[in-house]
Order: C-alpha cells, then structure tokens, then sequence
C-alpha cells in the first residue's frame, strides 16, 4: 500500500542513492532498485530490472537483469575524444 494517506510506517518504502559510473547506458523503461551501482562502461537494455549491482564493461537485460556479453572496451577511450572536442 502506497498512498498518501496511509501513514509511512505501514507502507515499506525505501530510499537509497542509485550510482551510474561513467560511460553507461540505461535503455528506456528499465527500473533500477534503491542502492544499486551500475559499473563503469555497462549496458542495460530496455524495460530491464536491476536488482543487484551490476559488473563494469557488460551488457545486461531482461527481468531481472542478467549478464549477456562483454561490452567492447573502446567506450573510454571515445569518452575522452569527446572531451577533448567540446
């Protein structure tokens, strides 16, 4: 139950930061859970739910999330060519 007016000791809500690290993708829809760190360089596909952290440089999708493949690493190296551009 969430609602206004029930009061906020009977509705189990949590609060916790989420941490997106550099270089990561986050498709549309997708749900991330309170507390989770999304690793550097990582891909997640969309509608997916993350409930767990996720690994740095893999792509991961679904429900729940589960680690499909290695991402290619060249994605820092493109993140540096486009700081130096702008």
């Amino acid at each position: 139950m969430t609602n206004p007016t029930v009061p906020s000791e009977f509705t189990n809500v949590t609060h916790a930061l989420v941490t997106i690290k550099k270089h990561s993708l986050v498709g549309a829809g997708s749900i991330i859970l309170p507390g989770i760190t999304i690793g550097e360089c990582s891909a997640v596909g969309s509608l997916s739910l993350v409930n767990k952290d996720l690994d740095a440089g893999y792509i991961y999708a679904g429900q729940p999330a589960k680690k499909l493949m290695a991402r290619k690493r060249n994605c820092e190296k493109l993140g540096a060519i486009l700081c130096l551009k702008s």
